[in-house]
């Protein structure tokens, strides 16, 4: 019982140690919760918005060794959290798409608010829906944070797919909590490059549980080498293929989405 509740109060206390030194790096807003039907809007196949990890999901960008000719699009950016990390590296731009207009203008002031930090060449938030979005010829990484499931996943894939084969170039998919994981590999043109901890500091095992981030490359690369240590073998062999893991997307008062019942 002693161990177990110093673990807990070691847990609270490092995610607060976290928080703190997040408002001192940053001068941004992205706690909380957003739920679209609370706004009137259809949900379906949407998942609300949650801020990423901000510590995981910065050394999951730098693994990528993002450098001057790469263009990273945040598809479901929210209130820019992950988008604001990616400005912070030395890429040509970063695009947030975001359905909600007001998560964008939120976005839009979160980097106005970090101009110092930003060292992306230019920055931009539209707000559209992704199925409108019109891909760049030169996108060359997409983050999401797990912001769509079933049909309307596959859809936002494939017109990905569609926009890779008119503009061949090397493309990669950070998949943070990936959710469809089984819906794109089983499409075939997307292959594990690396698999990093969701959370932080990461416990032993890790990559057999949910909290993972999965890099996909789509097409032939050359794909830039994983900056630090190399992902453990077990972690690229249980998520290189289709796999038996479950992930849930719990909101409260409402069954939760399993990717095992039907979902993905």
């Amino acid at each position: 019982m002693a161990s177990s509740t110093i673990g807990r109060v070691g847990k609270r206390a490092l995610k607060a140690g976290l928080r703190l030194e997040y408002r001192r790096r940053y001068r941004a807003d992205v706690d909380g919760f957003v739920y679209l039907d609370d706004l009137g809007l259809e949900d379906d196949g949407r998942v609300w918005h949650a801020p990423s990890a901000w510590l995981p999901t910065l050394l999951a960008l730098r693994r990528l060794r993002l450098g001057p000719d790469d263009v990273v699009a945040d598809l479901g950016a929210g209130k820019g959290g992950a988008l604001l990390l990616a400005a912070s590296q030395p890429v040509r731009r970063v695009i947030g798409v975001e359905l909600v207009d007001e998560l964008a203008e939120r976005a839009r002031r979160n980097l106005e608010q970090n101009c110092a930090r930003v060292r992306a060449r230019g920055t931009e938030v539209v707000t559209a829906d992704a199925l409108d979005w019109r891909v760049p010829g030169d996108l060359s990484v997409v983050y999401l944070y797990s912001p769509f499931v079933g049909d309307l996943f596959a859809r936002v894939i494939s017109r990905l797919l569609e926009a890779h084969d008119r503009a061949p170039r090397p493309l990669r998919v950070v998949y943070n909590f990936p959710f469809e994981h089984n819906r794109l590999v089983g499409t075939g043109r997307a292959r594990v490059l690396d698999v990093c901890p969701a959370t932080w500091p990461r416990t032993p095992g890790w990559w057999l549980r949910e909290e993972v981030i999965v890099t996909y490359g789509i097409g032939d690369g050359p794909f830039p080498r994983p900056r630090g240590l190399r992902a453990p073998p077990a972690a690229l062999a249980r998520w290189s293929g289709r796999n038996d893991a479950e992930l849930q997307l719990v909101r409260p008062g409402r069954p939760a989405l399993s990717s095992k019942s039907g979902t993905a």
